[in-house]
């Protein structure tokens, strides 16, 4: 009983790391205050088990939306800010796990704001500022997700207006 005790309180520690939970919440802020600016109309959206989407629409294009997948361990969030066919923001947050070798899990929370534009990412660790780079490749890829993504909504929110 008494290592069943101490296990516990050792993964509950594990589970204490760094956390962007405080950034998180701003930015989540900012989202809700982008979807009352907005007044448009609101979807929700599952296109699979392990995926659902919150979608804001404006005239009937989408123009906001928060995109959660939930793999076996983890997660990851997207809130993709959306101007007729650009994209002009992205706020991304993932918390994943990363095996070692000794087959010890230890989940890697890490929050990117991204503006495809200007190809900037900004990246956050336990809620403070690391760095701004540019990184063409990494905003490519998630732009191709988002672009893949923002096509599904909308043509799920179509077919919904036409039943």
């Amino acid at each position: 009983m008494k290592y069943l005790v101490s296990i516990c309180v050792l993964l509950l520690l594990m589970a204490c790391g760094p956390s962007n939970d405080a950034i998180d919440k701003q930015f989540e802020r900012e989202f809700q205050d982008a979807i009352a600016q907005l007044n448009g109309t609101f979807e929700d959206i599952h296109i699979a088990p392990d995926w659902k989407a919150e979608a804001y629409f404006k005239d009937g294009q989408l123009s906001l939306y928060k995109e959660w997948t939930m793999p076996e361990n983890g997660y990851t969030l997207k809130r993709v800010y959306l101007n007729k066919d650009a994209i002009d923001k992205i706020v991304y947050r993932t918390d994943l796990p990363v095996y070692s070798q000794s087959d010890e899990i230890n989940f890697i929370d890490s929050l990117f704001l991204m503006y495809p534009s200007t190809k900037q990412v900004i990246r956050y660790y336990d809620s403070q500022l690391v760095d701004t780079i540019i990184d063409p490749q990494k905003i490519n890829r998630i732009f191709k997700d988002i672009a893949y993504t923002s096509n599904a909504i909308q043509k799920e929110y179509d077919q919904r207006k036409k039943e």
